[in-house]
């Protein structure tokens, strides 16, 4: 069985009647637990807890006034050391002290990489995100920032790209919750209240849990977005050019575009020996083939993968990126994180999901990517490459699903 590290579990249900059917369940979808909510950390999830709120069903039976009149408190610096002593090792030590000294929630620790530390001002660096959520920065002693960031001296500064993978795993942090909660518990009574959940707050929990429960996404606001959108998505295999962005070794095979005017069309390259080039002349020249009326590329994480992968390639193949830079570019995912609420997570099958996109598709991107690798390397057969178009057509047209959602149909201003 293969297991991707950090990967969400699934149960799967097969049935063996005249044919087998197999469906697959995530465990999350059977998790109730209030950290599943945004904004519902550690603090907020203990304060919750001791007034009998322990699901998010208990949370959906809630008034906002309710919630407006319950008190949270901060921690005294002899509680604050008693929470510390929990700690079973350095990891667990830090996570608690951002947790408690920096006041993070579980959220942004979570989602906490090397991408948000400034080495230049020793600093945590959260730029404004999904919701209304605000900009956050958070500056450390060295000694803290040290432990997050050994190495940081060897690093060049403003460099393009740094590593996104998440600094602490998820079970470690989960691990820490039962610990926690016996700690918390022994000076609830004794605490000196001081602030509460507001108004808004309170009436967006409630929300919240109910978008959970119904699987709905909520619009906070609505984008206005050009007429004329290009969307782009890109498949790449894991193995062949080293980047320099620190993206590894990969191959782009795929590039899929989609344009109200010309449908979906796609470039690939069917070789063992994939031409890059080829399919990136054939890109820029559907790019070129738009100049007559204004355009903007739209991708899901845009900004992070696609449009810097093309950007690579384009630049290590030679053929004129200072064209490509020239266009606008829009990341589908850093609107949706800004605009609305997804209840179940970012990811593109996620979003489209919860405004009733219809995916048909059994794998992803990454198992795709695989089967390139293993045609390139001869350990595998060539591989249906319709279906690779099909996965590929589904992704694109799901973004045009969502924004079409979320959109206002005014031009940009």
């Amino acid at each position: 069985m293969f297991h991707q590290a950090n990967a969400e579990g699934n149960v799967a249900i097969i049935d063996y009647d005249d044919t087998v059917r197999v469906r697959w369940i995530k465990i999350s979808e059977y998790d109730r637990s209030l950290r599943r909510l945004k904004d519902i950390g550690i603090y907020r999830e203990s304060l919750l807890n001791s007034n009998g709120i322990n699901t998010i069903d208990d949370l959906l039976n809630c008034t906002d006034d309710f919630l407006r009149g319950l008190k949270t408190r901060l921690l005294t610096p002899l509680e604050l050391k008693e929470i510390l002593s929990v700690a079973e090792n350095k990891e667990e030590e830090l996570i608690l002290t951002l947790l408690f000294k920096y006041g993070l929630s579980v959220e942004e620790l979570e989602k906490l990489t090397l991408y948000e530390l400034d080495p230049e001002s020793n600093a945590i660096h959260f730029r404004k995100s999904h919701g209304k959520g605000e900009k956050r920065l958070i500056f450390l002693d060295d000694e803290t920032y040290c432990q997050l960031y050994p190495d940081y001296h060897t690093i060049i500064k403003n460099q393009f790209y740094r590593n996104h993978d998440p600094i602490f795993k998820k079970a470690t942090i989960d691990g820490l919750y039962i610990k926690l909660h016996a700690a918390f518990n022994s000076f609830n009574e004794s605490a000196k209240l001081k602030g509460g959940i507001g108004k808004r707050l309170g009436k967006e929990l409630i929300e919240r849990a109910r978008a959970y429960h119904n699987n709905e996404p909520l619009i906070y606001s609505r984008v206005k977005s050009p007429e004329n959108i290009i969307y782009v998505d890109i498949e790449t295999s894991p193995i062949g050019i080293e980047s320099s962005l620190g993206f590894g070794e990969f191959y782009m095979y795929l590039i899929g575009v989609y344009g109200k005017e010309n449908g979906y069309q796609s470039f690939i390259t069917k070789e063992r020996k994939p031409d890059e080039k080829k399919i990136l002349k054939a890109f820029l020249s559907y790019l070129k083939g738009q100049k007559e009326k204004e355009f903007m590329l739209c991708a899901y994480n845009g900004h992070k993968f696609d449009f810097k992968c093309l950007d690579e390639k384009i630049c290590s193949n030679k053929l004129g990126v200072l064209t490509y830079r020239k266009i606008t570019k829009i990341d589908l995912l850093e609107i949706c994180r800004r605009n609305i609420y997804v209840p179940k997570g970012y990811s593109l099958m996620n979003v489209a999901t919860s405004f009733g996109y219809p995916f048909n598709q059994k794998k992803n991107g990454y198992h795709m990517g695989l089967e390139y690798q293993g045609y390139v390397l001869g350990t595998l057969d060539e591989p249906d490459w319709e279906k690779m178009i099909k996965y590929n057509r589904e992704d694109i047209l799901a973004m045009e699903h969502i924004l079409e959602r979320i959109r206002l149909f005014d031009h940009l201003s």
